[in-house]
């Protein structure tokens, strides 16, 4: 009884294949001592190995099916930042992502296809959904590396309080595929990480509490060499309604302004290093915001503040990527904001500094 063999028997169950990797190694160790005084002899004579085989499948089936509800609130996303970041993932960032996800388990048919928002979790500025798609019997959906599954329509709305005091800088959506481990062709599980950066005094995103309204539509397929053949697969549309729960941490690591280098010019354009003033900079759990100013006398039209990084209390390194609008800053003005997406989950309380280029030390305010 191989590792193979039992992968094939619990292939239909849904949930990240590196989870049912453990969970098939779990139950292999837990189960060992039992196959074996099953297969010797007992008041009852000797039970036949093959009843052994049945006996361990019953066991493994039986383990994923009493964790599913759980893959369904934190594994998907543990699996997408681990697939992000290279890296295996904290026992706390495992912790975290339990505790701060919420599962929704909201489905909807349409032209055929069902699409369920599986489970959500988010900071004031970063939205991270799952969502489950299962297509007609013959319609592929698990692309691989052939290819990109997305929605060519979305809108998201606010349903009650929420009103905006500033306006949008920048506003991404992206589309991860992550592997759902059930081996069919028309099953798939996306990944959707909604960023959006506002003006400087604004208030947060997405607010505690709020109901929101998300609705998707013209779910696509991006395939061909240079992923340039888009196939409609279904109009839709597909809305939902449910309540948005983030975790309400942001930390200011400035409290006098700091002076940094950033570079000028824009794409295409020659790059020089100028100084800039950075007047807030604040940390979330998935991110991180950059308020700027120009120094007296220095004011290029484009400025991109790169390789800044977050260092733990543990002498751990990790890294920061440009959010939506790529990090450029606001164009021929006195201003900017600049936008950062962790690699991983950040634990604020794990925190020691902030680094700026040029080797500028922010440090991280005792809590």
């Amino acid at each position: 009884m191989d590792f193979e063999h039992l992968s094939n028997s619990v292939k239909d169950i849904k949930m990240p294949n590196d989870m049912k990797k453990r969970i098939i190694d779990n139950t292999l160790q837990q189960t060992e001592e039992t196959i074996f005084e099953s297969t010797s002899e007992s008041r009852y004579g000797v039970v036949p190995r093959k009843s052994a085989a049945v006996l361990l499948i019953a066991t493994l089936v039986l383990s994923m099916s009493a964790v599913a509800f759980a893959v369904s609130t934190s594994d998907w996303f543990a699996a997408f930042f681990i697939q992000r970041s290279g890296s295996t993932l904290t026992p706390d960032q495992y912790q975290f992502i339990a505790e701060k996800s919420v599962g929704i388990g909201q489905s909807i048919t349409s032209d055929g296809y069902t699409v369920t928002v599986d489970s959500a979790i988010c900071d004031a500025h970063n939205l991270y959904l799952v969502i489950q798609i299962e297509g007609p019997v013959g319609c592929k959906l698990d692309l691989g590396n052939e290819g990109n599954l997305y929605f060519a329509r979305t809108k998201f709305e606010s349903t009650g309080r929420y009103e905006s005091t500033g306006d949008i800088i920048s506003s991404g959506m992206r589309y991860v595929d992550i592997d759902d481990g059930d081996k069919k062709e028309n099953t798939a599980v996306l990944l959707i990480h909604c960023h959006r950066v506002l003006t400087v005094g604004s208030n947060q995103v997405y607010t505690d509490g709020e109901i929101w309204r998300f609705h998707f539509a013209d779910l696509c397929t991006q395939t061909g060499e240079l992923y340039d053949v888009q196939t409609l697969l279904a109009e839709g549309g597909w809305s939902f309604e449910f309540r948005l729960s983030e975790m309400s941490e942001e930390v200011e690591l400035i409290d006098t302004p700091v002076v940094c280098v950033a570079q000028s010019g824009g794409e295409g354009m020659s790059r020089e290093n100028v100084e800039i003033m950075v007047t807030s900079l604040v940390l979330s759990p998935f991110g991180a915001t950059c308020n700027y100013s120009f120094l007296p006398g220095s004011k290029p039209k484009f400025v991109d503040i790169l390789d800044i990084y977050l260092v733990t209390k543990d002498g751990c390194i990790v890294t920061l990527s440009p959010g939506s609008g790529g990090g450029a800053g606001a164009y021929d003005s006195e201003s900017g904001t600049m936008s950062y997406v962790f690699s991983v989950p950040i634990i604020l309380d794990n925190a020691a500094y902030l680094v700026l280029p040029d080797n500028v030390q922010v440090p991280f305010p005792e809590r």
